[in-house]
């Protein structure tokens, strides 16, 4: 099962209460107040877009990969091949990990027969609290048990306790910032600005964009035909530096490096819009792509706000296109 999360506030823009305020030309139809203007610019089609952007972020994780060798000199059967995990008190600490089996050729976790030479192999992922706080990580203790059958009599043997350390993790909010009003022939920046609340260092950190996609079109008057307003949105490149000077043209990916513990990354993708319009609405969700069908994290990115900026000169979002995110 994936957890989907939603952001914890949306904030709008809050239109002026006239066309006195904040627009430098009273002429402009997107200046209009809406008591005596159009209700849509002239000689387009007014309404909404509802666009999507899909986004990956990427992150490298602590894995430990620990094998068994079995040399029988005579058949096994009931084979099965474990790991056991302890903490530094000798308590059971399989809950902290997510074990997964990658070689087992011939079944020798699950009751196979084993004659001859065989080998098992896992890796060993810890959940996101494993590490614990400190920067020195948390001690464990591993080791492989292995029970068979031979000749009728059960038997049982283990390998010796090798001692691991397991780092703390990183923790990360996202914050999307939006552009207010948008027109063609000019970049519009949408901001991304990551920070590691956690108590480990984010590796490789990246965010990769898809170019947006039209989810829905909505016309001013839907018992018109017509389709709503048809506009063009791309990407057409990015920063990993919120001042510009990491700007790459035609990149979608955002890498940010690593990122200590408290320290804060933003960055940008530039958008461009084929029709003048505003943005009046934007919303995220997020899920954890499971890893060989394993959910390895529940809660170590969440979404923490998203807003748009305003500035005074700014006509009031009310004619014309309008654009969801």
């Amino acid at each position: 099962m994936i957890t989907t999360i939603t952001p914890t506030s949306v904030s709008r823009p809050s239109a002026p209460t006239g066309p006195g305020i904040g627009c430098l030309n009273l002429n402009d139809a997107f200046c209009k107040d809406p008591v005596d203007g159009p209700t849509f610019l002239p000689g387009v089609q007014g309404g909404q877009i509802v666009i999507g952007i899909d986004q990956t972020i990427r992150l490298e994780r602590q894995a430990f990969n620990a094998a068994l060798g079995i040399g029988a000199r005579t058949t096994l059967t009931n084979t099965v091949a474990s790991i056991q995990i302890r903490d530094v008190s000798g308590n059971d600490a399989s809950a902290n990990f997510f074990v997964l089996i990658t070689s087992d050729p011939l079944g020798a976790t699950h009751g196979g027969t084993v004659a001859g030479q065989t080998a098992v192999s896992w890796q060993l992922i810890p959940n996101a609290g494993a590490g614990g706080t400190s920067p020195q990580g948390a001690l464990y203790q591993v080791r492989a048990n292995l029970s068979y059958v031979v000749g009728g009599v059960a038997k049982s043997a283990s390998t010796q306790f090798v001692t691991i350390t397991v780092l703390p993790s990183p923790k990360l909010t996202v914050a999307y910032t939006a552009p207010f009003v948008v027109e063609p022939g000019k970049d519009v920046k949408v901001r991304v600005t990551l920070q590691n609340i956690g108590f480990g260092t984010a590796h490789n950190l990246s965010i990769q964009s898809a170019q947006p996609r039209v989810v829905a079109t909505l016309p001013t008057d839907p018992l018109l035909d017509n389709p709503g307003p048809l506009v063009n949105f791309t990407i057409s490149g990015s920063s990993n530096k919120a001042d510009g000077s990491g700007f790459q043209q035609g990149n979608l990916t955002i890498s940010f490096g690593d990122v200590a513990p408290g320290a804060t990354v933003s960055g940008y993708w530039t958008l461009q819009v084929s029709q003048k319009g505003f943005f009046i609405d934007i919303s995220s969700t997020f899920s954890h792509t499971d890893f060989q069908g394993i959910a390895l994290i529940r809660s170590s990115l969440r979404l923490r706000r998203h807003s748009f900026p305003r500035l005074p000169e700014l006509c009031p979002p009310i004619l014309g296109r309008r654009f969801l995110v």
